[in-house]
């Protein structure tokens, strides 16, 4: 059995944001979560718009300031400051199928067990049971940052630039390049 690691020591200027988080656990956790986090992006429903929407949910839920600003490059293409559409998206001109995927959304992340049968109902109406359930096992994985967001250590480590972990930082978070971290 693997013991995780306690590390909150600040993130210092110029230090690698993979490599600091690689340092707050274990190598296997880190692992089997980004064997999951992979496994729930191949989930239906294949809609990257509404992924997005839900993502930068997420971000402003958790106040993630490094999910904030990827995911507001990644949706620059909306054209609109998506943060707060998404915050007042009930009275916004989203379509009623991304507005059903966004009350899951707040349910999920603020009061899970306060989700009503009536959500629950006019999100079938949009989404399969199968696409439900993908929706809310990916909002699972975005979750990620949450620890980050707690600690203080989610911002750009460079002020004057987007922070980000691309595919060629993936060896960083697991060894040798394996699934689970093995």
């Amino acid at each position: 059995m693997t013991t995780p690691k306690i590390n909150v020591a600040p993130v210092t200027a110029g230090q690698d944001a993979a490599m600091y988080l690689n340092s707050l656990t274990d190598q296997h956790l880190v692992g089997s979560y980004m064997d999951f986090y992979v496994a729930a992006l191949g989930l239906p429903p294949d809609d990257p718009e509404l992924v997005e929407l839900i993502r930068i949910r997420n971000g402003v839920a958790q106040s993630c300031q490094y999910c904030l600003s990827i995911r507001m490059q990644t949706a620059s293409h909306f054209g609109a400051d998506m943060t707060h559409t998404v915050v007042r998206f009930e009275h916004s001109a989203l379509p009623e199928r991304q507005k059903a995927a966004l009350r899951l959304t707040a349910a999920f992340l603020e009061m899970p067990s306060e989700l009503t049968q009536e959500a629950r109902d006019e999100a079938l109406k949009y989404f399969s049971p199968e696409e439900i359930v993908g929706l809310m096992l990916r909002l699972t994985s975005f979750l990620v940052n949450k620890p980050r967001a707690a600690l203080g250590i989610d911002g750009a480590l460079d002020t004057h630039q987007l922070t980000t972990i691309g595919s060629g930082d993936i060896d960083k978070f697991m060894p040798h390049n394996q699934p689970g971290g093995r």
